[in-house]
């Protein structure tokens, strides 16, 4: 949470801190009617990528990014993978992390 802060101070406000984007390998599996991805001794909550997450720069438009079709359709791909198997013993999520009430979230971008 103090990233924001430190990184404005350090680019002394020449810079927009988009946010950060994460890579996680772990298992997946439903809980509470969303994903949940966890390895051992941390688990975070997936999220859908909507238009406004992505963490990438568009500079010819000079806006954020807009998410690809594959990027959008990333994370209903993964919840009917384990929906149709129970879980995913082994997964590598990409995409923005970030903090809500306490509690991560990644947005998913891509799954390998």
């Amino acid at each position: 949470d103090g990233w924001i802060a430190r990184f404005r101070k350090m680019a002394n406000g020449s810079y927009d801190f988009r946010g950060a984007e994460a890579t996680l390998s772990g298992a997946v599996r439903l809980e509470a009617g969303g994903l949940v991805l966890s390895g051992p001794g941390w688990s975070v909550r997936l999220d859908p990528l909507s238009t406004t997450d992505k963490v990438q720069w568009d500079w010819s438009q000079r806006r954020p990014a807009i998410p690809t079709a594959a990027e959008e359709a990333a994370y209903d791909a993964l919840r009917d993978r384990v929906r149709g198997s129970g879980a995913i013993a082994s997964v590598q999520v990409t995409g923005p992390l970030r903090t809500s009430k306490g509690e991560k979230h990644l947005h998913v971008r891509l799954v390998r």
